[in-house]
């Protein structure tokens, strides 16, 4: 019953004690269950645990889904439906759910298709109904980023909190009567004690919109584009020139393999998540060039490996075949988190306010330091106005490379140490 790349249904008599106990779905997958007892009435599981009631059937052998509602696991399994709204009303409005009120709502999508009604007047999917509430998880499972992967669990986690903390009062209105007055209000509400998180949660509540109005679930404006945002000063951190020795001797004592990270990232200006997610299938040291496929920007980028970084990575290269230059033993298969570690560099460095994307801030201020215009620094850190191919980039790469080596020494000279190519241990210059 559903698609081919989905486990097929496995049959559960349910209840609320047996719906709770469901793990989540795999990775990238949802799970189906049906109830024995009520012919059509289907349960999906998400990835991330989210569960919905669904009706379920084939019309010539194409499958049709409806909806019902997310199953409401505190809800008591003995109440029914009050009489003030007909049950079709209830689908369009997709509630949350116990099993007896899921059971009635399938009887009565089976009972309307029979008697002639249509899947698409009693799935209604124009927004009216669809709240917001009930869009969120569904956000949540299917956002993409523009790399196109799922969101991240982080990204997912502080969505949830933005979500829960200032907009889960809007949870129960369908979406299109939140109007562009009441994103304004709001906005303005949370604003008086806190302008970030305000800018947060109107921004997410664009981005719900907008996910709605591109998947063809809600056809209305979204009230949340004409929010004018709270101005938000750009941090302009990097490692100043007198920070550079400590920083280095706290490099120097860092025995994990996040040391590495660290001096890659300063020496590339390279993002986190590109850095950690390095594979030796991209990176030419011959050539001094990492090719990284797809960017934050959704776009390949030719980084320039300058001798000392080619260093770094000589001394890491495996004896035998590796994917990753920095393997980890999670499910990425590669290292993930560097919060550890670096806490650990800044103590020793006794650096408070120090982030690790300020490392690529370091580097594009060394560029501008040492003369290295616009257009170069665009290139080497990969900030595009435009698309651009890698084979272009590569076409000219010696004005980059040598801006890079020039910020690369001038980076080192004001830490104090060198990097031989070949013999990366850090050490004080005489």
């Amino acid at each position: 019953m559903p698609p081919s790349s989905e486990r097929p249904a496995t049959e559960l008599r349910f209840t609320r004690t047996a719906i709770t106990k469901l793990p989540p779905a795999p990775a990238g997958k949802r799970t189906y269950y049906r109830d024995p007892e009520t012919r059509g009435l289907v349960l999906q599981v998400t990835a991330s645990g989210h569960k919905t009631f669904q009706f379920y059937r084939k019309v010539g052998g194409k499958p049709e889904r409806i909806t019902l509602g997310p199953f409401d696991p505190d809800m008591p399994e003995s109440q029914e439906f009050s009489r003030e709204r007909t049950l079709l009303e209830r689908v369009r409005h997709q509630y949350p759910l116990n099993v007896r009120k899921a059971r009635a709502l399938a009887d009565a999508v089976r009972t309307a298709l029979h008697d002639g009604t249509t899947v698409d007047d009693i799935r209604r999917a124009d927004g009216a109904i669809l709240t917001l509430g009930t869009l969120f998880p569904r956000f949540l499972d299917e956002r993409r980023n523009k790399r196109g992967d799922h969101l991240a669990a982080k990204t997912r986690r502080e969505y949830q909190a933005l979500f829960d903390t200032h907009l889960k009062r809007l949870q129960p209105r369908p979406l299109a009567d939140v109007t562009a007055k009441m994103a304004k209000d709001l906005h303005a509400a949370i604003g008086k004690e806190h302008r970030y998180a305000a800018n947060r949660a109107i921004a997410v509540l664009s981005s719900l919109y907008n996910f709605a109005i591109d998947g063809g679930l809600y056809r209305g404006q979204n009230p949340a584009a004409g929010v004018k945002l709270f101005p938000e000063p750009h941090r302009k951190r990097f490692i100043q020139p007198d920070e550079m020795p400590a920083f280095f001797q706290a490099l120097a004592a860092e025995p994990s393999n996040f040391r590495d990270v660290f001096l890659l990232a300063l020496l590339t200006g390279a993002r986190r998540a590109d850095v950690l997610a390095m594979q030796w299938a991209h990176v030419h040291l011959a050539r001094g060039i990492w090719e990284i496929p797809r960017t934050k920007n959704g776009e390949p980028l030719a980084v320039i490996l300058t001798k000392e970084a080619v260093g770094i990575l000589q001394r890491r290269r495996p004896a035998d075949a590796a994917v990753y230059v920095f393997p980890g033993s999670g499910k990425s298969g590669h290292l993930t988190e560097p919060k550890g570690a670096w806490r650990r560099v800044l103590q020793r460095a006794g650096i408070t306010d120090l982030r690790f994307h300020d490392l690529r801030h370091t580097v594009g201020s060394a560029l501008a330091a040492t003369g290295a215009n616009m257009a170069t620094s665009m290139q080497a850190l990969g900030h595009k106005t435009a698309a651009a191919s890698l084979i272009y980039q590569q076409m000219d790469l010696d004005p980059i490379r040598r801006a890079m080596e020039t910020a690369n020494t001038a980076i080192l000279e004001a830490a104090g140490v060198a990097l031989p190519a070949k013999v990366v241990n850090l050490r004080r210059k005489t």
